[in-house]
This record gives structure tokens, C-alpha cells and sequence, in this order.
């Protein structure tokens, strides 16, 4: 092992160029030696937005050659998750410097008037995408970039799409809404996250269908679900899809939330908001966060399916009645929560496609009928509903990360 350790050190004081994390940037390998033998560093940072600025200041302050940085690039999204720091939203706030922590360097840098080049060219999803994305995030300066037009549908899913939910009229069936009737969210009582059993059950259906069909593979489909208990949920019937020989283990549609889906993309997304009204804020829960709900939309190349009541689009909250802003009171337009707007823009589009439970029942394996609808925990190595399962090797797989090239937006 000391061999092996000398070895590494000098690969790392020798190396020219070193591709790793911002923890591994601080490790005493990598502070120890690298840039040793250096005139000067430059350091390229990305997805710099989602960190504390602690974080940020690591490369340079652990690394023993510090002083030779001329440079720092810095890049990311910040349209997207900021860090998280749960004692700014403490009431009372006993931490005095918990807002201050809550601001990136990254923020902190262009609130300063710091030198900023924008790009605004995505590489990533098909263009019929963009429309949605410039209308509540990006003030429509997003633009596709001419090797988008490469990316098309699947002729095998506009089939599967159009048979599965009777479709006989002009649509993209890359880019819908699903509304399920009779989807209802509610909350577990052990975690208090929230989830909604018939969403479940449609989109099990979905991939099933689209196994069939053989227009993706399982591995090329992503779910993406806003709370932890609808994961749970979906861990729970990909077993017993797998105990049924319905699946292999080796070949598994990945599983999601916004948080983690971030620096990912997919072939094909699936949208699960898991929530299913709109009459108070708190019915709208995570789904409230613009920046959720932008990573959510932008993980895909060809399909984004979202699954959502369409009734959302119509409930208390979604209603564009005034409210007086400013210092003088102005009469303005009260921005809509994200969710609610989206339902209406889907609504617009004509993107909406109501399904019946009998539709979604008619294609589901038997296997995945038989949740309790009162009580979920979250299953423990040992068993599922009764079955053995090794829950950490399930994880791993849901939580890998994609070997597909990641594009930026």
C-alpha cells in the first residue's frame, strides 16, 4: 500500500491536468502534490450555484500550492437549486450567519456585477421543450443549437402512446401530460413526505408498454418523483416486478427526485409531481420551488412525460387575481406557483391527456396491485412486503449515475 501511495502522489505532482470533486480537491493526495512542479493553475469549477461558498474556497485554500492560482472559471445554472442550509429557515434564526451561508460565491459574484458571459445555446432536448422553460425561467433566451433537430421520437412510442391512451388526433407525444383520474396524494405518517399510489400505477403501466413496444429500453427511462415516499414506493414495486421476472435486475428504469437527478439526463423522462391539488400552498409542497421544477424539465433528450391532475391548473391557487406590490401599492398580476402555471400552459398546448383508472388497471402487472394504501414504511435489507431483498445493491442501481454524455444547458 505505501508503494501504491507514493505512486499515486507522483501520477498527481506530475499531472497536467486533474478532472475530480471539490471533496477530492481538499484530500491530502490531491493537496499534497498537485500543482507542485507548476508554474501557475487555473482552476475550472463547475455547478458551482448548488455549494456554500465554503465549499468553493476548498481547491485553493487546502492545496499546498494555492498561491500558484491565477484563475478560476466558474459555471452553472442559476436557475437551478441553491444550497441548502436548513438553519435559514430555523424560526426564530439563532444562526446569524445562515443567510450569508445560503448565498453561493457563485450568486454572491453576479449580484457584484462580476464579469458574466451567458450562454444560452442548449445541446441537450429535443427544441419543442424550450417553449416551456423560456416562458417561466429563462425570459426566452434559451435557444436550441442546430444539432438538436437531430433528436426525434421514437416512431415505436408515438404508436405505443397512441394505442395505449386511444390517441386519434394531432399530437407530440414526446412532450404530454398525463392526468390520472382519481390520483390522490397523501402523506405517510412515519416520514411525513407524501405520495399517491394511482401515479404509481400509471406509470408502471407506461414502462411496461414501452417494454413491449421496444422503443426504449428500461435503462433509457428515468423517473423523476418530488417526494422520498413516492421513491419508496416505486423501489417497492420494481422488486416485485423483479420477483416476477418481469425485470431484471441488470436492467431497471432509473428512479430519481429533483434533488439528485441534478447533472443527469435521460432519453426519456418521466415527471411524477406526485401532488394532486391546488386549493392552499401546502398542497403543492416541494412542487412550489421554480428551480425544482426547472431540473425536473430539463433532464430529458426525446420524451418528457409529466403526471399531474389537470384539475391543478384550475384550483384556488391558480387563479390570476391581482395583488398590490411596491411602495405604492400598484395593481399587479400575482405570479402563479410553477406547477399551476405549467398545467395551464399544458392545457393551452393541448398537451393534456386524460386517463381513465380502467385504462391504467387494464395494463398493469398483477404484481404491483397490492400496496397498502394506510401504511408505508421504508423497506429495511431483509425484506419488502414480506420478500428478501438486498435494499442497498436496489439502491445502487437506482442511484447510479448515467454513463450517457451530460450536455449543458
Amino acid at each position: 500500500m505505501f508503494a501504491f501511495a507514493k505512486v499515486v502522489a507522483h501520477v498527481v505532482q506530475q499531472a497536467n491536468l486533474l478532472v475530480c470533486t471539490n471533496n477530492t480537491a481538499g484530500s491530502p493526495i490531491v493537496a499534497s502534490n498537485f500543482g507542485r512542479n507548476a508554474k501557475s493553475i487555473i482552476l475550472i469549477r463547475d455547478e458551482v450555484p448548488k455549494e456554500v461558498e465554503l465549499n468553493s474556497w476548498i481547491p485553493i485554500a487546502c492545496l499546498r500550492s494555492g498561491a500558484k492560482v491565477i484563475g478560476m472559471v466558474i459555471s452553472g445554472d442559476l436557475e437551478q437549486p441553491q444550497p441548502t442550509v436548513l438553519s435559514a429557515q430555523d424560526d426564530p434564526v439563532y444562526n446569524g450567519f445562515a443567510l450569508q451561508l445560503q448565498l453561493s460565491f457563485f450568486r454572491r459574484a453576479t449580484k457584484m456585477n462580476h464579469p458574466v458571459t451567458k450562454l444560452t445555446e442548449q445541446r441537450r432536448f429535443r427544441d419543442a421543450f424550450v417553449g416551456w422553460l423560456n416562458k417561466r425561467i429563462y425570459n426566452s433566451m434559451m435557444k436550441s443549437h442546430v444539432s438538436t433537430q437531430g433528436l426525434t421520437i421514437d416512431p415505436r412510442w408515438d404508436a405505443m402512446v397512441r394505442d395505449l391512451y386511444d390517441l386519434n388526433y394531432p399530437l407530440d407525444t414526446g412532450n404530454i401530460v398525463l392526468s390520472i383520474e382519481g390520483s390522490e396524494a397523501f402523506v405517510d405518517p412515519h416520514s411525513k413526505s407524501r405520495l399517491n399510489h394511482n401515479i404509481l400505477y400509471a406509470v408502471i403501466s407506461l414502462i411496461l408498454c414501452c417494454m413491449e413496444s421496444t422503443a426504449y429500453l428500461p435503462t433509457e427511462i428515468t423517473v423523476i418523483c418530488l417526494y422520498k415516499a413516492q421513491k419508496v414506493l416505486y423501489l417497492q414495486a420494481l422488486h416485485k416486478l423483479i420477483q416476477a421476472n418481469v425485470l431484471r435486475f441488470d436492467a431497471l428504469p432509473c428512479i430519481e427526485t429533483a434533488d439528485s437527478i441534478q447533472g443527469k439526463e435521460n432519453r426519456v423522462i418521466i415527471v411524477d409531481w406526485v401532488v394532486s391539488s391546488a386549493s392552499k400552498k401546502s398542497d403543492l409542497g416541494f412542487t412550489i420551488d421554480d428551480s425544482r421544477g426547472n431540473v425536473a424539465q430539463s433532464r430529458m433528450r426525446e420524451v418528457m412525460v409529466n403526471i399531474v391532475p389537470s384539475t391543478i391548473g384550475s384550483d384556488a391557487l391558480s387563479t390570476n387575481d391581482q395583488e398590490r406590490n411596491g411602495p405604492r401599492r400598484d395593481l399587479k398580476k400575482k405570479k402563479l406557483p410553477y406547477l399551476c402555471e405549467y398545467v395551464q400552459y399544458a392545457a393551452a398546448h393541448r398537451m393534456i391527456i386524460e386517463v381513465s383508472k380502467d385504462r391504467v388497471y387494464d395494463h398493469l402487472h398483477p404484481e404491483v396491485r397490492c400496496f397498502d394504501a394506510e401504511e408505508l414504511e421504508e423497506p429495511k435489507n431483509g425484506s419488502v412486503s414480506g420478500v428478501p431483498i438486498d435494499l442497498d445493491s436496489l439502491h445502487e442501481v437506482f442511484d447510479r449515475e448515467q454513463t450517457v454524455p451530460v450536455s449543458k444547458i
